[in-house]
């Protein structure tokens, strides 16, 4: 499932059509793919994917528009007679993307109404509950 459209990644760069001088919708298409299998790589540890909420898409859509920008952004560094300043593209989206991907993964915030893998709350689990054994306490003994 992509998590963004074409027209997003576009809308980052003033006055640029994508196109075979430029760089083709098609591949944007390609990379806003894998940019989804990458994103759902990185967070299906701690989310169901792909991630369905509501409010959880507004999130992934905006870090899929930067990983894919950036990309988009690399490749017109390299176009001869191309300048990434004239469109006024100058921020690092990849790194602020890996940074905010790898926030949500270590679960130091949240995707507001994402699942969560497992089912669980997101906290630390327990074999013991896990597996159904039951506490054992015996009278008159240390158990500490």
């Amino acid at each position: 499932m992509a998590y963004c459209l074409n027209s997003d990644v576009q809308n980052e760069f003033k006055s640029l059509a994508f196109n075979a001088a430029t760089v083709s919708t098609t591949k944007v298409d390609e990379w806003i793919e894998q940019a989804s299998a990458l994103m759902d790589t990185i967070l299906g540890s701690q989310y169901v994917t792909p991630v369905t909420g509501t409010r959880a898409l507004e999130v992934m859509k905006m870090i899929c528009v930067w990983l894919v920008a950036d990309r988009v952004r690399e490749v017109l560094q390299l176009l001869p007679g191309a300048n990434a300043a004239s469109q006024e593209f100058s921020r690092d989206y990849f790194r602020r993307a890996n940074d905010f991907l790898e926030s949500l993964r270590k679960g130091l915030i949240t995707l507001p109404d994402a699942v969560l893998a497992g089912g669980g709350s997101g906290g630390i689990s327990s074999y013991v509950q896990e597996n159904g054994f039951q506490p054992v306490f015996q009278r008159d003994k240390e158990q500490w």
